[in-house]
């Protein structure tokens, strides 16, 4: 079942990377000949310059969301830190949100509790693109949030929606950042 969810990861149409598939592509240490003037070829892109298209991005939350879309589905890699920059940045937007808004907390959570257990679910389910596999009392139970399944979709799931916007503006200033590196790489 493990190995079925991990097919999933990063398999959302909204987390789609224009240039998936060139910073994916030879992650894996390879020994460049450099030397040409001997019949040796001229030095590809490996993947060190693939991973500083990811570390040479400034802004954290974008290079979080950069990292968990290029490595998150790597069972060995520890994606706790990348994750919660995500969270916390999707929590953020939200409150903003509710500010402006007038929105008031549920009785079971405070409006930060909200804002952060609904963030981890968003990201988590489209990470692993989850929302047909658990129904709406599902994703509540598996995520903590107490509340009534029609009490979300009628009150929360809009801030839900946002969200899953917000997470595809974030793999779109990835896309940037990957675009833009390539450029001056060429």
């Amino acid at each position: 079942m493990i190995s079925v969810i991990n097919r999933r990861f990063g398999t959302s149409q909204r987390l789609q990377l224009a240039n998936g598939d060139w910073i994916r592509n030879g992650m894996g240490a390879k020994v460049v000949n450099l030397n040409a003037s001997y019949g040796g070829l001229v030095p590809s892109v490996n993947w060190e310059d693939r991973s500083a298209a990811v570390a040479l991005i400034r802004n954290p939350q974008v290079k979080a969301m950069a990292c968990l879309l290029v490595w998150g589905s790597d069972a060995a890699w520890d994606r706790t830190e990348c994750f919660n920059e995500v969270v916390n940045h999707l929590s953020k937007l939200m409150l903003e949100r509710c500010k402006r808004d007038g929105r008031k907390a549920p009785s079971n959570h405070s409006i930060e509790e909200m804002a952060r257990l609904m963030a981890r679910m968003t990201l988590h389910l489209e990470l692993y693109q989850l929302w047909t596999v658990y129904t709406v009392e599902g994703q509540l139970f598996f995520s903590g949030i107490d509340m009534l399944a029609g009490t979300f979709s009628q009150s929360w799931s809009g801030y839900k929606n946002k969200m899953l916007d917000d997470l595809q503006d974030l793999t779109a200033l990835v896309d940037a950042e990957i675009s833009g590196y390539r450029f001056n790489l060429n």
